[in-house]
């Protein structure tokens, strides 16, 4: 489920994210709230991150279930899915799988969506995630608030 790669692999990612201008990297897990968690660590850094060297202290996150003598968890970038950021582009952002003695962490959002994915897939079912994004074009008025807010139904 949690996919690690080989050191020539991510060698060859350094260096194509080198050559694109990279200097840091981004692994981002999200919480149960669905607030992002991450730590940003230098390109020449990658090869530690990719094998889970970012550790969290799972008790001090609310929803990872854990207890204050446990180990910390260990975040996992998926390096089959990085993001140069176009307003940062210094910056390549990857989400991340947590991983509690370099095992799948269930409590994980996305490494539990993923085990359900694959349990779906064993039923023979499958995901499609259509998002749809709403724009509105609004014209600003010499109007009361209220009045706009006709307008721009009408």
């Amino acid at each position: 489920m949690i996919n690690i790669k080989t050191d020539d692999e991510i060698r060859k990612i350094q260096e194509e994210l080198k050559s694109k201008g990279v200097k840091y990297c981004m692994g981002t897990y999200v919480d149960i709230h669905g607030v992002p968690k991450g730590k940003v660590v230098p390109l020449s850094h990658l090869h530690h991150m990719a094998h889970g060297s970012e550790l969290y202290t799972g008790y001090a996150v609310d929803g990872l279930g854990q207890q204050p003598n446990d180990d910390e968890i260990a975040s996992v970038p998926d390096l089959d899915h990085i993001i140069q950021l176009p307003w940062q582009p210094e910056i390549a952002w990857m989400p991340a799988d947590n991983t509690l003695y370099k095992k799948p962490y269930m409590l994980s959002t996305r490494v539990l969506l993923k085990s359900v994915l694959e349990q779906a897939k064993e039923l023979g079912y499958g995901m499609n995630l259509g998002i749809e994004a709403e724009v509105y074009l609004v014209k600003k008025m010499k109007m009361a608030p209220c009045l706009c807010l006709i307008q721009m139904i009408n």
